[in-house]
């Protein structure tokens, strides 16, 4: 049986390409830490100069990262080699005060910077930066002003690398007011939208494939502390909405939130993994999966009971129907799931209990509640679990294991 790996205070995970290393940012330091999947052996760990709290990581291509940080008057951007750890370029350039968003296009040859993004001073606004990861050169840049003027805090870069989209407003009141998606090029500003109406926060905006948007919203009637999520799933090019999940809420019975989607990787479908609203930390709890097709249309969708609310996750096996899923067994104990079919009781692929980090504060205060996610290496060759125990624990922690067991 293949081992259980765990990387312990884990915040911006990234994959390689290739499912041969995945790196991260750790959470105690701020240190870039890569890792090589196969044996769990850290390679290296680099520590890049900074002044704001803030680093971000993308994997690029199989042999190189891209880590971005905020120095004290300018943006830093480093090329880094893997396995070697070593600086392979390194770029700077000036950018609005604030803190930063970055994306990298599907193929890593692009990357776009939001600054300004927590900048109070009037005039100077938000801009935006495009650049080459091979040679971290700068090929476009330009100022924004957000045509509802509503702070951006969200960004996802296009699939194809040539323009950025943000919904707006990010934040709303009303449940009549129009939400858009804007794109912005190297060129200038375009409108998109409408897309949809409604009140809330924006959460999630991602790019599921190259026609659809993924945008998640916490309406602002929830309460903060036993919230739902609003999904929905958009085509912006038409201005349609695919699918709402507030209509699979209602089918399900209960108030849903938002965990992960998994993209099927023959044919588009979209796995949901929705886990239901927060409940008392020592309560069972169920998680719900949806099966989208490509138009937006629910295909299956299945219950799963969990030993804890926050813990489920669901993403495709492969080929055809087969889904993995993950629950909580117990306190300290998760299982991996195997559904060949949407409608078939699923198998346990295996149990692991978690091992908790040396010196790890806070895990059981407050009760001792395992929360966890399932995610899907690029190539489908490892499923990670990034999890966490009790209520106050310090930082994530993710493990992983090859997905046929």
């Amino acid at each position: 049986m293949n081992p259980f790996r765990t990387a312990y205070g884990v915040t911006r995970l990234v994959w390689s390409p290739d499912d041969a290393w995945l790196a991260y940012v750790r959470d105690a330091d701020e240190a870039v830490v890569c890792v090589e999947a196969e044996t769990g052996r850290e390679v290296f760990a680099w520590d890049p100069p900074r002044f704001w709290r803030g680093v971000f990581v993308a994997a690029v291509s199989a042999e190189a990262l891209l880590v971005v940080t905020r120095a004290k008057d300018d943006v830093r951007v480093f090329a880094v080699a893997v396995p070697d750890g070593g600086v392979l370029a390194e770029a700077r350039f000036d950018a609005a005060p604030g803190d930063l968003a970055v994306e990298v296009s599907a193929d890593g040859a692009t990357a776009a910077v939001l600054s300004g993004l927590t900048n109070d001073a009037k005039g100077r606004g938000y801009e935006l930066t495009w650049l080459d990861t091979r040679s971290l050169t700068v090929v476009g840049r330009g100022p924004l002003r957000p045509a509802q003027g509503d702070r951006p805090k969200r960004m996802a870069l296009h699939p194809d690398g040539l323009w950025a989209t943000w919904l707006t407003p990010q934040q709303s009141a009303r449940y009549d007011d129009r939400r858009e998606v804007e794109r912005f090029d190297r060129a200038g500003a375009a409108a998109v939208g409408p897309v949809f109406g409604g009140s809330g926060d924006l959460k999630v905006l991602r790019w599921v494939d190259a026609d659809r948007l993924l945008v998640t919203i916490d309406p602002v009637a929830a309460n903060p502390s036993a919230g739902w999520t609003r999904l929905l799933l958009t085509d912006p090019s038409r201005g349609r909405v695919l699918f709402d999940g507030e209509k699979e809420a209602g089918r399900v019975g209960v108030s849903l939130v938002y965990s992960e989607v998994d993209v099927h990787p023959e044919d588009g479908r979209l796995l949901v993994a929705w886990t239901d609203r927060l409940a008392e930390v020592d309560q069972g709890s169920s998680g719900t999966a949806t099966v989208l097709g490509r138009d937006g249309a629910v295909l299956a969708g299945w219950r799963t009971p969990t030993a804890f609310s926050g813990c489920y996750g669901a993403v495709w096996a492969g080929a055809g129907d087969a889904v993995i899923e993950l629950v909580a067994e117990g306190e300290e104990a998760v299982a991996l799931t195997r559904r060949e079919a949407y409608g078939e009781a699923p198998t346990t692929l295996r149990a692991e209990r978690l091992q908790r980090p040396k010196g790890a504060r806070g895990w059981g205060e407050s009760g001792r509640g395992v929360t966890g996610t399932l995610t899907r290496s690029p190539r489908g060759r490892w499923v990670a679990v990034t999890w966490t125990i009790g209520r106050y624990a310090a930082g994530e922690q993710v493990s992983w294991v090859a997905a046929e067991g």
